[in-house]
């Protein structure tokens, strides 16, 4: 063997050892990929499953709080009623009172009688003041609950706002990791331009009779556009579509290359159709909000590449 076979094989025994290593990483990227997204899945359930509960359980306490409030003013109301009651009764008792004393200035004789018509009158009248003291402490005491109830409803109220904001950070938080995952997913792990070089150039696959619509333009970047459709539509970090205008006859513009994603919206680089620069084109041929942005065609593709 000659020493410019020994040189060859000894490169391509390298160049299979650099691939061995790359096949080892890419498979251990995508295992530990995997694994940190099933336990944030998991979480995110367990979340939502004691959210749920939380909810349930304030909802249950609320209805029986108001329950009780509606039982205490039945009692307050009735408490009421039998209070005055009692006041119109003393109010006659000490009307009768009157009339006794005034028979007995004129009837000495029944001034016994008298007397002691008084002192029942008087322990009666007694009676009765304890009673509308009770009454009174009782009435207290129901305000005091009925209090009580109002700020346990309050509190119960605060809990389930609380839960509420804890779940919209929750899917908040979801989204976020539902970009990370859809950008780790195209990149592999390293920059955006190292993974298209390393695949030959192609962008990630797009679905069939995928559309959408410009919904807003960078003021001071018109190169940079949002659309109306992101990871619920299949697009992916790296994502290219066509660029279109249907009023004026329509018009191809060029294509958008997606560079973020989330899940109802993305936001894309705009490419001109003739691959001029973007402060060399007119202010009709820069993109704006009412565009239409489909799949990549074949002949685009090729135009691209």
């Amino acid at each position: 063997m000659t020493w410019l076979g020994k040189i060859l094989v000894f490169v391509v025994m390298l160049m299979a050892l650099a691939w061995v290593w790359l096949t080892a990483t890419d498979y251990t990227t995508r295992v530990n990929w995997k694994a940190q997204r099933d336990m944030w899945k998991k979480g995110f359930d367990e979340a939502v499953a004691a959210r749920d509960s939380d909810y349930k359980r304030h909802q249950a306490e609320l209805a029986a709080l108001n329950q009780r409030s509606e039982s205490l003013e039945k009692d307050l109301a009735a408490s009421k009623a039998t209070i005055d009651t009692l006041a119109r009764a003393r109010r006659e008792d000490k009307a009768k009172l009157d009339e006794v004393m005034t028979a007995t200035s004129t009837v000495n004789q029944t001034v016994v009688q008298l007397q002691t018509v008084r002192d029942a009158l008087e322990k009666e009248l007694a009676t009765v003041r304890d009673r509308n003291n009770k009454l009174e402490a009782d009435r207290l005491e129901l305000t005091v609950s009925r209090e009580q109830a109002r700020r346990a409803e309050l509190a119960a109220q605060n809990e389930a706002n609380l839960a509420t904001a804890r779940n919209n950070e929750l899917s908040r938080l979801n989204d976020d990791l539902r970009n990370q995952v859809a950008e780790l997913r195209a990149t592999g792990g390293q920059p955006s331009r190292a993974v298209i070089a390393a695949v030959g150039g192609r962008p990630p696959a797009v679905p069939e009779n995928l559309r959408g619509t410009v919904t807003a333009v960078e003021p001071g970047a018109p190169d940079l556009v949002e659309l109306s459709i992101g990871l619920d539509a299949g697009l992916t970090f790296g994502s290219e579509l066509d660029l279109y205008r249907l009023t004026g006859g329509g018009k191809h513009l060029g294509t958008v290359v997606v560079t973020n994603v989330y899940a109802k919206k993305a936001v894309a680089r705009f490419r001109p159709a003739d691959g001029r620069a973007i402060g060399r084109l007119r202010p009709d041929e820069l993109p704006k909000v009412g565009d239409t942005v489909s799949k990549l065609s074949t002949g685009g593709a090729s135009a691209q590449r």
